[in-house]
């Protein structure tokens, strides 16, 4: 499988429901991450809809929804080309620059990943549920005296964003890495410490059951309730700053 093949498959099935959109999301956000570049020619709509897994009618409409946002171009008998590269800026979040700023910062995530992990509990796959409960084991098996392996920790966050079947969900979050990186680097700086037995793992696991049970409600206030304490541990904990 080429490099583009890869980025274009997906670590679940698409959903009828919102293959376009799906579509249109991923295309879009491999032109704004260069992978197709300004004035290069797409893929064949084959190759393109065999590797993101829909019918080439669906991919169509994803498609033509680039071109009327301006940017795609078909020129007859060629193809679609790349006409400009949205600036990722426009998908970024503010920079964080104060302590308060951090706080709102876990207050968005309580929300919107509060949703995802119940939409996740509606909807996730099978693939989704194995995928979830690896990451999990992965944060897990980081802990150590220093806290965790942020990385490990950013794709669990993730594998539930994307098992919530909406790709928006996952583009928020990823559109966030910076001010995410963030909390985390001034948590290092007051060297909070994590062991094993941290309460972040009883929560992580909490959240996961609930998906993988479908059980919305509980998966929504787990999530909440593990950024709020999250939140808590760094301004409020015994290592607080």
């Amino acid at each position: 499988m080429t490099d583009v093949a890869k980025s274009l498959s997906l670590s679940a099935p698409m959903r009828d429901w919102s293959l376009a959109d799906q579509v249109h999301e991923r295309i879009l956000s491999l032109i704004v991450d260069g992978t197709f570049a300004e004035n290069t020619k797409l893929p064949p709509e084959q190759t393109l809809s065999e590797n993101l897994g829909v019918s080439r009618p669906v991919l169509r409409q994803a498609l033509k929804r680039l071109r009327d946002d301006g940017v795609l171009i078909s020129r007859q008998g060629s193809g679609s080309f790349v006409k400009k590269r949205p600036e990722s800026a426009l998908f970024a979040f503010s920079p964080v620059s104060s302590f308060s700023d951090i706080r709102r910062v876990f207050e968005f995530r309580a929300a919107i990943e509060g949703d995802a992990a119940a939409a996740a509990a509606q909807r996730a796959s099978k693939q989704d549920c194995a995928s979830m409960v690896a990451a999990m084991i992965a944060v897990e098996r980081s802990a150590s005296d220093d806290g965790f392996d942020s990385t490990a920790d950013a794709a669990l966050h993730m594998a539930i964003a994307e098992a919530s079947g909406n790709p928006f969900f996952s583009s928020a979050l990823a559109s966030m890495k910076a001010n995410i990186l963030a909390c985390e680097t001034l948590r290092r700086t007051f060297k909070q410490h994590t062991s094993s037995s941290h309460p972040v793992i009883a929560e992580h696991r909490m959240i996961v059951d609930a998906i993988v049970e479908g059980d919305e409600a509980v998966a929504r206030q787990s999530m909440r309730e593990h950024i709020d304490a999250t939140c808590k541990r760094l301004f409020d904990g015994p290592d607080a700053f």
